[in-house]
């Protein structure tokens, strides 16, 4: 379920860490060690010997779960219609029980990217449903904001062909907590047809 979960997860975002995970990319790659514009087949061979566990074919996702540093994550790779790589998602699969668990994750994994890529170019904090700041002005709060939907957190950063962004936030009933790498000249359209 998860695993679908995150693949949706990756299609709505686009259309709407420790430091391994800024280390597990290399300068010279566009997500992990792949490159916009590879195959699977390529990719597959660029991962290495890993095992493939998530493919679905209706939304060009494959991918895998992996460790990175002492979180198991899974590893998602998006491919265009033409069967490109085009957005890569590292998505936290751990289950925390202390919400505020997920807080102290994504401010790790920020300040790693932040060290690799410079300051976000967006830092969007969004509050919903707290009319008096309880829960934004007491920080021990923030991981329950996050598990009943008050708080979306979403840090963007970029290089040249690479849009970055850090999001944590409920998605159904759901705490997701993902990076998602999207290639700037192979973005998804999400323009609707047929109106």
């Amino acid at each position: 379920m998860r695993k679908l979960i995150a693949i949706i997860f990756v299609l709505m975002i686009v259309c709407t860490n420790s430091t391994g995970f800024c280390e597990e990319q290399q300068e010279s790659h566009d997500y992990r060690n792949c490159n916009w514009g590879m195959t699977l087949n390529e990719v597959k061979e660029a991962e290495g010997d890993v095992v493939w566990e998530i493919n679905d074919s209706t939304q060009n996702a494959d991918g895998y779960i992996a460790t990175i540093g002492t979180i198991e994550c899974l590893i998602v790779f998006n491919f265009d219609s033409e069967g490109k790589l085009n957005i890569g998602t590292i998505m936290d699969n751990s289950v925390y029980s202390n919400y505020m668990f997920y807080i102290s994750s994504f401010e790790t994994f920020e300040t790693a990217l932040t060290k690799k890529y410079g300051k976000p170019k967006e830092a969007n904090d969004i509050w919903l449903n707290d009319p008096f700041g309880y829960y934004k002005d007491n920080k021990s709060e923030w991981g329950n904001a996050i598990a009943t939907g008050r708080l979306f957190r979403l840090y963007t950063w970029a290089t040249n062909d690479t849009q970055i962004q850090l999001m944590l936030g409920l998605q159904g009933n759901e705490i997701v907590h993902a990076i998602q790498y999207v290639d700037k000249n192979n973005m998804p359209s999400n323009e609707v047809s047929g109106l």
